[in-house]
């Protein structure tokens, strides 16, 4: 597949950086009108937010492939401009309303995710996707900070607004960046072999990635909500820093080293790495382990974002839908945030020292399938880069010695 012009990338980078950005501030603004919900009620409203993207992704998926990819995608955009005017809606704290906003804000959300993220990679060759996917997901970590701040000192009104200009903007952008080029169902664009769900499922390789990807989702949402009740507040929240700095930090590195030394690599140091200090915590004590523990868990975090949720199954999408890879692949990110909140209720009996024993128990656990998965970026490409590398040290040795 040849490369795209730079405008074609940038419009993909562009379009990909602003649905994360309004997922972002739709995540930021449901946990603050969370913040004064009964428990029962926040857990109800966070299944149908992300129950809501999980169904409607698969949906989106099947819709996808009935409907011109540029027809799809600007109809989305335009949905999501509805859609961020429901939050006005909220004009008391009832649940009811504020689970029908987040529900409709979900389901937009999720219809066009898997086309989105299918539409980064087509025409962006697969040693360059960890790069570029890995700046495009830094510039959104940067960006979704002072929006954080905006949720927590504008009302709702406003905040509405702000939505609304982003997603009008969104769509003004991604217009003038393809206004004259190709159609956005580009002619390298071939289509899928199989299409149904089942198929992508049966595929092995996908299997034993998404197994290692779901434990990891489910230990780290469970293990959070752990360390949010059992330890100082500020504490906490010294965690989240630089978990969240970490983060952003190795999404661009680990995007970096997945085209170089290959996704199945750092992925499974990824998960050694983060077991191991699960293991200290548990062994040592939360308060006084907290900086490593943290700045394992943003890297590998970081590490974890760019090569499951975009990456891997892009690389395996080949012969298939890749709108199906990415709706099936993702579902364990939405999945450990539906059982997050409930979590809530049954951590007070939980010891830490035990749920971070057991974490880093499943941790090293969920490095078998990746042991048996093959790598996902090609082996003539990682074998050219290392003769590219010995190239230039034998030339710099030679330079060198003259």
């Amino acid at each position: 597949m040849q490369n795209l012009p730079r405008r074609f990338t940038l419009s993909k980078s562009f379009l990909l950086f602003s649905a994360l950005v309004w997922y972002s501030m739709t995540i930021h603004l449901k946990n603050r009108l969370l913040e004064n919900l009964l428990l029962s009620h926040a857990s109800i409203i966070d299944a149908l937010y992300f129950g809501g993207i999980i169904g409607s992704s698969l949906f989106g998926a099947v819709l996808a492939r009935k409907i011109r990819r540029d027809h799809f995608l600007f109809a989305w955009i335009i949905g999501g401009v509805v859609a961020s005017l429901l939050p006005t809606l909220i004009y008391t704290a009832s649940w009811e309303w504020i689970a029908f906003v987040f529900t409709f804000l979900g389901i937009t959300l999720g219809l066009g995710m898997p086309t989105c993220l299918s539409f980064f990679i087509d025409g962006i060759t697969i040693e360059r996707r960890g790069v570029i996917g890995g700046l495009t997901l830094l510039v959104t970590s940067v960006v979704s900070i002072p929006l954080s701040l905006l949720v927590q000192v504008t009302d709702l009104t406003s905040f509405s607004a702000t939505l609304v200009g982003w997603r009008l903007f969104s769509l003004l952008m991604f217009y003038t960046l393809y206004q004259h080029g190709v159609p956005l169902r580009e002619s390298s664009r071939e289509e899928p072999e199989h299409t149904a769900f089942a198929s992508t499922i049966r595929v092995r390789i996908f299997t034993l990635y998404f197994i290692s990807w779901l434990i990891f989702s489910l230990i780290d949402s469970f293990e959070g909500v752990i360390i949010g009740e059992h330890f100082d507040p500020s504490l906490v929240m010294a965690s989240d820093v630089v978990v969240a700095v970490t983060s952003a930090l190795f999404v661009c590195f680990g995007g970096i080293l997945a085209d170089r030394i290959g996704r199945k690599r750092i992925v499974s140091f990824g998960f050694v790495a983060l077991g191991l200090a699960y293991a200290i915590v548990g062994f040592g004590g939360f308060n006084v382990f907290w900086p490593l523990y943290s700045l394992i868990d943003g890297a590998a975090g970081g590490v974890f974002m760019i090569t499951f949720v975009l990456l891997i199954w892009g690389d395996l999408s080949q012969q298939q839908s890749t709108e199906n890879y990415y709706a099936i692949g993702n579902m364990p990110l939405f999945v450990s945030r539906i059982i997050r909140t409930p979590a809530m209720s049954y951590v007070g009996s939980v010891e830490p020292f035990s749920a971070f024993s057991v974490a880093a128990f499943f941790l090293f656990v969920a490095v078998l399938p990746i042991m048996f998965a093959p790598e996902t970026l090609p082996e003539k490409i990682m074998e050219k880069r290392k003769l590219q590398e010995y190239l230039e040290k034998a030339k710099k040795a030679k330079e060198k010695h003259r």
